[in-house]
């Protein structure tokens, strides 16, 4: 049986907090690998991305270059239209065995609106939810579940509380801040040598 973890974003760019949060998932629940799986088209974010499709793609690649159980997957890049997880989920699944597992690593404040996204029941049955809090989301523990998801097919996944966002790397840059500190060192080499943001 193969223990599988997907880790779905716009990566925009992808930055340390993805990182640990999928280190930590990967030990935690003894994952056999992680894909990262940058987004085409999110239909939650209304203004699109700032990098283009092949600029994420390739930071994506950067960053998990040194973790062998990391592997990006575009399997999102080559669809056109929104990209829905509950279509990449079961699309991946289709390429696994029936008794592979499949953990949906995502943050608590994104898991807490589940019920908002396309399908989101069938998304629960087709994986379990790796669920990490984030800085002033709250206790995870106390915290009502979506109604579309049920209790046993979430784990809660302990990362380290610090925060770093792609928006906020973005405004450093826009604003000539630093930022280096909060990326992989091949991907602020990346921005750097691409002028990205």
């Amino acid at each position: 049986m193969q223990r599988l973890g997907i880790l779905g974003g716009t990566f925009d760019p992808i930055h340390l907090a993805h990182l640990m949060l999928a280190s930590e998932a990967q030990h935690q629940l003894s994952l056999d690998r992680v894909l990262f799986i940058p987004s085409s088209i999110p239909p939650h974010k209304k203004n699109g991305t700032f990098a283009d499709v092949q600029q994420r793609l390739r930071m994506t690649e950067l960053a998990i270059k040194v973790e062998p159980a990391f592997q990006v997957c575009d399997i999102e890049l080559q669809r056109s239209g929104p990209s829905y997880s509950v279509d990449t989920v079961a699309a991946i699944r289709t390429t696994l065995a029936e008794q592979d597992e499949v953990y949906f690593i995502i943050g608590w404040d994104a898991f807490s609106q589940l019920d908002s996204w396309h399908n989101p029941s069938r998304l629960a049955e087709l994986c379990f939810f790796a669920v990490a809090g984030r800085p002033g989301a709250g206790d995870m523990v106390h915290s009502r579940y979506p109604e579309s998801c049920p209790p046993e097919r979430v784990y809660h996944i302990n990362t380290p509380q610090f925060s770093i966002s792609s928006t906020d790397i973005r405004n450093r840059i826009e604003t000539g801040r630093p930022y280096h500190y909060m990326l992989p060192e091949a991907v602020y080499r990346y921005i750097k040598a691409n002028g990205i943001y």
